[in-house]
């Protein structure tokens, strides 16, 4: 696999893990219901995801 420091390859696969992640916290939270995600309030989820979602957003420095 190509690793590039800023380009194509890395941006996207950034962007597949926030993807991959978003699709999880779904499933689990509202499909699956098996864990405490399902009872979380939501602003305890996305406190709890925001600094993963800032630095896979974020351009690498």
């Amino acid at each position: 696999m190509t690793r590039w420091c800023r380009g194509a390859p890395v941006a996207d696969l950034r962007a597949s893990l926030l993807g991959a992640i978003v699709h999880g916290v779904v499933a689990e939270r509202y499909l699956l219901r098996l864990t405490h995600l399902a009872d979380a309030a939501p602003d305890d989820v996305i406190d709890l995801l925001r600094p993963c979602f800032l630095s896979l957003a974020a351009a690498p420095a």
